[in-house]
């Protein structure tokens, strides 16, 4: 679904809109979960760091998953983590002490205690443009109101969700869609704390998530260790 059926007035002009929002008052959490791959973890913070804030209060929290072996890119790591300096804000490093595995690592990312938090939890595997926060904040000040908005994505979400074929559309507006973008995902306060307490309420590895029509269905059933299928089923089954 288009916003607003194809006719948003806001479009791309939230680069240039400067009112108050919730991030005045809240400031924002910027979550990374990270464990082996310091190479990229080192490429995105730096990514982070060079981005535009415009003076907004912003937290940056490094989650590390355990590797039970300890390797060396486990250790390199937590160094590169621990030795990280944020030029706009707080950093917070989290070292687990055991392997959560990824479902579990999103699923703990972030507790939020008002609708009104912002967040963005993002994998060690990306880098970020340096006007993602301009746009992020924009979207959320614009969109944050609706009460059908499950989150906003940094990615462009291409895949058709019947058989996983990519569509290559080029849009220059937001549009609604019901596969999350999980690259650069910043999920709804208002309806993350609700899935987080359901999905640690239920076995959900083992849980019968099957949306029909999805291919992400299937995909669940061969390998159930992925937060996306699980928050698209909620999602579905609350009618949302």
């Amino acid at each position: 679904e288009l916003i607003d059926s194809g006719q948003d007035a806001v479009s791309w002009s939230i680069y240039r809109f400067k009112q108050p929002d919730v991030i005045d008052e809240n400031g924002f959490r910027i979550i990374v979960l990270t464990q082996k791959r310091h190479w990229s973890l080192d490429r995105l913070l730096k990514s982070i760091n060079s981005a535009e804030y415009g003076g907004a209060k912003v937290e940056l929290e490094i989650r590390i998953d355990y590797d039970e072996g300890e390797s060396d890119d486990y250790k390199k790591t937590v160094e590169v983590a621990e030795s990280f300096r944020f030029t706009h804000g707080n950093v917070h490093v989290h070292k687990y002490t055991r392997n959560e595995g990824l479902l579990l690592a999103w699923l703990n990312a972030w507790k939020p205690m008002s609708d009104d938090e912002r967040a963005i939890i993002l994998e060690d595997d990306l880098e970020l443009s340096k006007f993602w926060f301009s746009w992020l904040r924009r979207s959320w000040h614009e969109y944050g109101g609706r009460s059908d908005l499950g989150g906003v994505s940094l990615c462009r979400q291409r895949m058709r969700a019947s058989d996983s074929q990519h569509i290559m559309v080029e849009r220059d507006y937001p549009f609604l869609y019901r596969l999350p973008g999980s690259f650069g995902f910043s999920p709804n306060a208002r309806f993350w704390q609700q899935f987080v307490n359901w999905a640690k309420t239920t076995d959900v590895e083992h849980a019968d998530l099957y949306i029909p029509g999805t291919i992400t269905s299937d995909w669940w059933r061969d390998s159930p260790n992925f937060w996306e299928q699980a928050w698209i089923w909620w999602s579905w089954s609350n009618g949302r």
